[in-house]
């Protein structure tokens, strides 16, 4: 996949936009989590910037993280995330 494609072609398709939310999600969540999303998956991280950085995208975005802080998922699931990232 080039770097400027997207995970089934050269359209923005719902497997993007799913693959950024769970993963640009998880990054906004867990930041100290950035630098292995970059080294494990260089094109994940490259695909989540460019889908978030997106003007519709970055409206959603800006309403949700601002409704939702740094929230991932609630309940015992986020925090047993975050006791395992202390």
């Amino acid at each position: 996949m080039p770097a400027t494609g997207y995970l089934l072609g050269s359209r923005l398709t719902v497997a993007d936009i799913a693959t950024a939310a769970l993963f640009g999600t998880l990054i906004h969540s867990f930041p100290e989590l950035a630098g292995d999303l970059k080294h494990n998956a260089p094109r994940v991280a490259h695909l989540c910037r460019r889908v978030e950085d997106s003007p519709s995208m970055q409206r959603f975005l800006g309403n949700q993280r601002r409704d939702l802080g740094n929230a991932y998922c609630g309940c015992q699931i986020e925090r047993s995330l975050r006791d395992v990232m202390r």
